[in-house]
């Protein structure tokens, strides 16, 4: 008999499960470009990574309506669908891990900014969207990262309690949004060093799922 586990694992999605940040950065640039405009890996990584379009699209475009908004984001997302088609990777380590979470029982969600299309796609394309029993889509939130409720609702839907859940985030919003929830939070190193994780909630920073401190912080934290 698999024991029961009190909390569970929740993962980010863009950055986290694989790698697609530069993705997004050709994607923002193709869109800016209609406006004579570019991001630089550092501006996105301060100015995008981890938080919802509407507040993007606020920050680049203050002068716009909210439905131009809308038209840019969607352009910016379908462009960054097109790119990935190509093919995403897992990060590595993901994979085995998520394998063994399912043989020992352990619950999986996953927790995003990401509008649906994009994280369907993701998902689908790393074909490890049947280990996750629900999905947060933090864009059909009344707020999205970095405010907690994207892991709170997650916590609600898997009848969980946060701090005996672990969650995994490369972003600073993200992470923000992750610790203040009360979980405990491994920041991982797609782009942002561990300093700057830990700075912003991280227990520690880890390059690969496969860090062998992890499983060992999971069994102790979900009980």
């Amino acid at each position: 008999m698999k024991k029961i586990f009190k909390g569970a694992l929740l993962f980010d999605i863009d950055g986290t499960l694989s790698d697609t940040d530069a993705l997004h950065i050709q994607a923002f640039n193709q869109m800016l470009g209609q406006f004579g405009r570019t991001i630089t890996p550092p501006e996105y990584f301060a100015r995008v990574m981890g938080f919802t379009n509407a507040e993007i699209m606020r920050d680049f475009f203050p002068d716009k309506s909210l439905d131009e908004h809308k038209a840019l984001a969607d352009w910016k997302e379908a462009a960054f669908r097109t790119l990935a088609i190509e093919g995403l990777h897992p990060t590595a380590g993901l994979l085995d891990l998520m394998a063994w979470a399912d043989s020992v029982g352990i619950t999986m969600a996953a927790v995003t900014n990401a509008p649906q299309a994009n994280a369907d796609l993701i998902l689908n394309s790393l074909d490890i969207k049947h280990r996750f029993k629900t999905i947060v889509i933090g864009d059909e939130l009344p707020r999205g990262k970095p405010d907690p409720m994207p892991y709170l609702v997650a916590g609600e839907r898997l009848g969980v309690t946060l701090p005996q859940c672990v969650a995994f985030e490369d972003s600073r919003s993200g992470m923000r949004s992750a610790s203040a929830s009360g979980a405990v939070s491994i920041g991982i190193m797609s782009n942002l060093p561990e300093s700057e994780l830990v700075k912003v909630g991280a227990q520690f920073a880890v390059s690969t799922f496969g860090d062998e401190r992890l499983r060992p912080l999971i069994l102790k934290t979900l009980g």
